[in-house]
């Protein structure tokens, strides 16, 4: 009888003991002044600058001294269900990186019609790549690679590529401003392109979203063609510069 007193004593000693160390445990919390509340460890303090902050996911968030409005040591929150894990932080700075996969539909061009040149109504396929860097949660600059197939024209855009994200949410719209000039692929002649985009994305992980476009899309290119006397084709060139016009949709990943 007395083991078995000595081992229920023994039990609960060191169940409240456990208890009562993970009470006396402190973490750091920053309270922001937009209400996020970020709460783990601080690993490094810059005067007047930021903090950085690591977190029970084990991310570093880099935060700015404007944009808090307090720091507290409170206790240690209960670790986070299997549930409470799959939640996540949005990333807020640091490079970024787009890819998407987009198909044009063409839409009647008016101001160019030599005969059979009307398949400027046909559609596309393109690939893009994005790289630049995200400056805060609403705005992100990069540099675009693309590759588009026009049939008549491959063509190659090189493009400055703006995405303004409008609330800093999970998911979220997202207005995006594309122009730059397109060279072509086998020497032909393109020219500027502009390509206003609205979208939405929505965050997968910390730091990958899916998002889907649609948008318009101007192209111009020059086009070479023979003049026609009646039925007969000549041999003298011409060109006219004219526009490709297209409603776009794109999807893809940004990183």
């Amino acid at each position: 009888m007395k083991k078995i007193v000595q081992t229920i004593t023994l039990v609960i000693f060191v169940f409240f003991g456990d208890s009562l160390s993970a009470q006396n445990k402190k973490e750091d919390v920053v309270y922001l002044k937009n209400g996020s509340i970020y709460r783990g460890i601080i690993i490094e303090q810059n005067p007047e600058q930021n903090i950085k902050i690591q977190t029970h996911f084990k991310n570093v968030i880099v935060i700015n001294y404007a944009e808090i409005e307090k720091i507290n040591k409170e206790a240690i929150l209960p670790e986070p269900s299997k549930k409470d894990s799959k939640q996540f932080e949005i990333k807020k700075r640091g490079f970024a990186s787009f890819s998407e996969i987009g198909y044009g539909i063409g839409l009647y061009n008016p101001s160019f019609q030599p005969f059979y040149e009307t398949h400027l109504t046909g559609n596309y396929l393109g690939f893009k790549s994005v790289n630049g860097y995200q400056f805060n949660e609403y705005f992100v600059l990069g540099i675009g690679l693309e590759y588009n197939d026009y049939k008549e024209v491959q063509a190659f855009p090189v493009t400055i590529d703006a995405r303004f994200c409008l609330i800093n949410q999970k998911s979220s719209p997202v207005f995006i401003w594309n122009m730059g000039y397109t060279f072509g692929m086998k020497g032909e002649k393109c020219g500027f392109i502009i390509n206003p985009q609205i979208g939405f994305k929505t965050n997968i992980s910390n730091n990958v979203a899916y998002i889907i476009n649609v948008g318009f899309r101007f192209q111009q290119t020059e086009l070479i063609y023979n003049n026609h006397w009646g039925q007969y084709e000549s041999n003298i060139k011409n060109s006219k510069s004219t526009y490709y016009q297209f409603i776009t949709v794109s999807t893809g990943f940004s990183f």
